[in-house]
């Protein structure tokens, strides 16, 4: 980095432009202000329009303006007006009268508030899965919400779906495993209210796996004078399987082992097959088995028909397994509770048929079995109508006297092994009729411990109907020996002291930081609720949740784990800003001293903010006979002042890229030499051009590790120097144009690197001595960080060059 002695503008600069006074107006002539209105918008609650809201005058074209924002308009015609607030999402209303009147007066600044409040419009579904059982599913289970994947879930875990509508809805699980088995309907039916949460359970139960699967061949021998042109079909455990030839084999695999059922389905009317159809078959663990069915085809007409069989179940706890259909008291085939099935090659004649296997609270309307005809080629029909009752029973469990949020410790039993663990107020469904034992134990929370109290330790369920137990919740009086307290806070937009005593830029973003300590070991996490206030504008309330396990013993400012941080946005610092913050602020956390919790302890902590003028930079590309000028563009520039804005007391910055200046001085050299000439004509072609801008030349250097950058130190007056230069270098152009702004703004060197002319007032040796902060980045510095007025790398900004340069600008 480059020295940047006192150079006087009359060793550098030979020359003076002449001073033009303009004026423009006769004698008496006036300007006449026109009103200006100032509309503000303040929105609180939840789901906050993300797009902000329109403004529309008089009907006019509307114009942007935020959640929480200011806008001005300009040059109004004095008198009354219609302001109407547009583009509020349809969860938000806006307090009084929209559109409303305001009056402005020539000269003056009307105000026009608009407070808007927004309330949820989604609701939310919280899942529990218990598994219990031998061979649980290790891959756990996948949510589905309306017939939609939404995620996993594990075993027995719990699981939040966001963002639903409210309404009526189905949640299910998935991808259970084959030896598993759900209790209750799934899907089941969940009504979702916005803003709440609605809570569904599911308890599975697993048992051992079962040996490897098995399969069955099936082959096919057709004989006689007739034939069935398009072959057969296969129906395993009524179901279908694909086609088959007339004299054909088929594997079918992946069977479970055990009985099953398998037969051949669309035979032509001509052809008979010998023994049963379907007929019964075990399948092997491991194996397959084999069956053969033999068909007889004649060239005469049918002399066979086709049965279908419905089934309609209606009622509360249907038979999940299905049925079973016998025709003619034959070995009875599986059909679903509401299906049918397809039974052909039935001989022509009456038969019986009756519907076996149903639940003991299932029954059949009507007789059961019951006759039917089934004429040749023909198909007869039948159906059975089903009605179950209810066998089991509900249990609602309420949970009271606990902090929103803390789970109870609450157990219940009962009949067949039943165990179910319940954290907060529900309903627990399917229950086998009985008595069920309810306890419950102690919970300690934030501090608190909390007693328990069963209303009914035994209960009886019946089919049918919800029973109710209520668990009650006492705190138990203990005093603590726990006190948390803030030690300090302080609001950084590069550069802080703990007592906060740097000036902040208005209207630029910063970074709110609140120290709070323990007096003990703990694992406390208390929230911190932190009110930002100003003369003329609405208080901003904000809460930072705390950002560890534990409330730190004493204040780690190098560590931003344990501070409870929050970004401020631009629009809240204000000259005039005050700072309050509250710790715990819902008291959920007992204490031994419940009156510190509040920094300061009245009023609000003044915070020092000051409106900066804007910087205006002209940036120069130099060139030196025929080389390459500097690299800078309007595509770049906003690139290197990038490091001068994140560490600099600034807001607004300007930038410009002139044409190229092509040097008349003696090329610049290693050792420094041009150097002086180069900003010499920098600050002469600013003169001549009358420009107020800071004139920045940027130049390609043709060596490396050498002199890289060069300055005016800045005056404070009107007609000061405001000229500087330095490398394009892409690594350290931006550090370079920093470092020399510093100098145009009347700084000195600091220590670090050696450099010349030292500011002998600097405090901190070759640091900056306190803490930094990048906003933009979200990275803190420490104080060993080099100073930018320095020479070495990855500097930032201590507080004694941060306010010099404020107070100089």
């Amino acid at each position: 980095m480059s020295p940047a002695g006192r150079l006087h503008l009359g060793q550098l600069i030979l020359w003076a432009a002449p001073l033009l006074v303009l004026a423009c107006g006769g004698e008496g002539g006036t300007d006449v202000i026109l009103p200006t209105l100032r509309i503000t918008t303040a929105t609180s609650g939840v789901e906050l329009d993300p797009d902000g809201y329109t403004v529309s005058i008089d009907g006019q074209t509307a114009r942007s303006t935020g959640t929480n924002s200011t806008l001005t308009a300009e040059e109004l015609a004095e008198g009354q007006h219609t302001v109407e607030l547009l583009g509020i999402a349809g969860n938000c209303t806006v307090a009084g009268e929209n559109p409303r009147a305001v009056s402005v007066t020539a000269g003056e600044t009307a105000t026009l508030a608009f407070v808007i409040t927004c309330s949820p419009s989604m609701g939310s579904v919280m899942v529990a899965t218990t598994t219990s059982g031998v061979a649980i599913d290790a891959d756990g289970y996948a949510l589905s919400l309306d017939g939609t994947d939404r995620g996993p879930i594990g075993v027995s875990a719990t699981s939040s779906v966001a963002d639903v509508v409210p309404g009526s809805h189905t949640i299910g699980l998935t991808g259970i495993a084959a030896n598993c088995q759900i209790s209750g309907e799934n899907p089941r039916a969940v009504e979702v209210a916005a803003g709440e949460t609605a809570q569904v359970a599911f308890a599975l139960t697993c048992t051992e796996l079962g040996p490897t699967t098995g399969g069955i061949e099936v082959g096919t021998a057709t004989t006689g004078a007739g034939t069935d042109p398009d072959g057969f079909a296969l129906l395993l455990d009524g179901a279908s399987r694909g086609p088959i030839g007339l004299n054909g084999t088929s594997s079918i695999a992946g069977l479970v082992p055990g009985s099953h059922t398998i037969g051949l389905t669309e035979i032509a009317g001509n052809c008979q097959v010998a023994g049963d159809n379907p007929r019964a078959v075990t399948v092997p663990a491991g194996g397959t088995a084999q069956v053969a069915f033999a068909v007889t085809c004649t060239a005469t007409g049918p002399t066979t028909g086709t049965l279908v069989i419905a089934t309609a179940t209606t009622g509360a706890a249907q038979d999940a397994d299905g049925y079973l259909i016998s025709i003619d008291g034959g070995t009875g085939q599986p059909i679903g509770i509401n299906a049918s099935s397809r039974v052909t090659n039935v001989s022509a004649a009456q038969h019986t048929v009756e519907l076996l296997g149903l639940a003991a609270n299932c029954s059949v309307a009507g007789a059961n079995p019951r006759g039917v005809a089934v004429e040749p080629g023909e198909t007869a029909q039948i159906s059975f109508v089903v009605t179950c009752v209810a066998i089991v029973g509900s249990l609602r469990v309420t949970i009271e006297g606990l902090p929103g949020g803390v789970p109870a410790a609450v157990t219940v039993s009962g009949p067949n092994n039943y165990s179910q663990q319940v954290t907060a107020t529900r309903t627990l469904n399917d229950l086998t009729p009985g008595s069920y034992a309810v306890s419950a134990a102690g919970v300690t929370s934030g501090g608190n411990t909390y007693s328990s109290s069963v209303s009914r330790p035994t209960v009886p369920v019946v089919a049918g109907a919800t029973a109710t137990v209520t668990v009650s919740y006492t705190a138990v009086v203990v005093n603590p020996t726990l006190n948390l307290r803030i030690d300090g806070l302080y609001l950084t937009q590069s550069t802080q002291t703990y007592a906060g005593n740097v000036p902040l830029v208005a209207d630029r973003a910063g970074y709110l930081r609140v120290f709070v300590v323990a007096n003990e070991a703990n694992s406390a996490t208390p929230s911190v609720r932190v009110t930002l206030s100003r003369p003329g504008a609405a208080a901003q309330t904000l809460v930072i949740p705390a950002p560890g396990g534990q409330t730190p013993l004493q204040v780690q400012e190098g560590a931003l784990g344990s501070s409870w941080n929050i970004q401020i946005p631009a629009s809240m610092i204000r000259p005039g800003l005050t700072v309050m913050a509250e710790l715990d602020p819902g008291n959920d956390i007992r204490e031994s001293n419940e009156n510190d919790n509040r920094f300061p302890a009245s009023g609000g902590k003044p915070l020092i903010v000051r409106a900066v003028p804007a910087a205006s930079i002209l940036f120069v590309p130099v060139q030196y006979g025929s080389d390459a000028p500097g690299n800078v563009t309007s595509a770049n520039k906003d690139q290197l002042i990038a490091s001068a804005r994140r560490m600099y007391p600034l807001n607004s910055i300007a930038t410009r890229v002139r044409s190229v200046y092509s040097a008349t001085g003696e090329p610049l050299q290693f050792n420094g030499g041009g150097w002086d000439q180069l900003v010499s004509e920098l600050e002469a072609l600013r003169v001549d051009e009358g420009s107020a801008d800071t004139y920045f030349g940027v130049v390609k250097l043709d060596y490396t590790g050498g002199k890289d950058g060069n300055a005016f130190q800045g005056e404070l007056r009107a007609d000061g120097p405001r000229a500087a230069a330095g490398t394009d270098a892409q690594t350290s152009v931006a550090r370079v144009l920093a470092h020399e702004l510093g100098h145009t703004w009347g700084q000195l060197h600091t220590p670090c690197g050696a450099p010349p002319a030292i500011d002998g007032g600097y405090p901190y040796g070759s640091g900056i001595g306190v803490y930094g902060f990048d906003v933009t980045a979200g990275t803190l510095k420490t104080p060993s960080s080099p100073d930018i007025m320095g020479y070495c790398l990855n500097p930032w900004i201590s507080d004694y060059t941060y306010n010099r340069i404020m107070n100089f600008r």
